[in-house]
């Protein structure tokens, strides 16, 4: 074979590779995860690109990471008593990338969608990144102390923190190879009382997602996700 036509060859086998993977929709993986807190709304089916990757997600639980092609995906949220969707959105997913979405609000629904992991934990510390998703909360000081050490003296890890509004990650001390007892408050911007409190344990090296929650059954909540890079 000339060498004109082995170069042909080449070129032809490498553009059939290119619109193979355009095919396929892909630059490789990507992970996301859902997380439920919407209050008056039913379980949730999770779908993507049509099909369902998630069935009967309650109010206050969270999926864990689920991966898919990275770029474009259709996203949607259909209630388990329905055939419409809740949201019907577009989840851009780069690859080897960590996301949480969380759906959120009484009406209009909304989704708030994270990049997890963005930072790395420098040695001895761990990271906490916090998200008012409690729609009758209103905005809250948060705190993350020591257990048993109280709100006296402490400084909030996230001041006046709105409705659907998330901080950065913000730098917990956990000492290297430990994990630490704290507890978390979210209080009334600049006083002490309380609106949601419960434990939380933190390791070391670990990044955290917080997220203020309605309580079923009155009050307010929070639940705490381990974040991927």
């Amino acid at each position: 074979m000339s060498k004109c036509l082995v170069q042909r060859a080449i070129a032809f086998f490498t553009l059939i590779i290119l619109l193979t993977c355009s095919a396929c929709g892909g630059g490789g993986l990507a992970k996301f995860r859902v997380l439920h807190a919407a209050p008056d709304e039913p379980q949730l089916n999770v779908l993507v690109n049509g099909n369902i990757v998630s069935s009967n997600l309650a109010y206050t639980d969270a999926t864990g990471y689920i991966n898919v092609n990275s770029g474009a995906r259709t996203f949607e949220l259909v209630p388990v008593n329905s055939d419409t969707p809740l949201i019907n959105t577009t989840l851009n997913l780069a690859a080897s990338t960590s996301s949480t979405v969380i759906v959120t609000g009484i009406y209009p629904i909304n989704t708030i969608i994270l990049v997890d992991g963005a930072q790395t934990p420098s040695s001895g510390t761990a990271l906490i990144r916090l998200v008012n998703a409690a729609p009758s909360m209103g905005s809250a000081d948060v705190y993350v102390v020591p257990q048993g050490s109280g709100l006296t003296g402490a400084t909030p890890l996230a001041a006046g923190l709105g409705f659907q509004v998330t901080s950065t990650y913000e730098t917990l001390n956990v000492a290297t190879g430990s994990t630490g007892n704290y507890q978390v408050y979210f209080t009334e911007p600049g006083s002490t009382l309380v609106l949601a409190t419960g434990p939380l344990s933190v390791s070391s090296g670990e990044a955290l997602t917080i997220v203020s929650l309605n309580g079923v059954n009155g009050g307010f909540t929070f639940q705490s996700l381990i974040d991927l890079k």
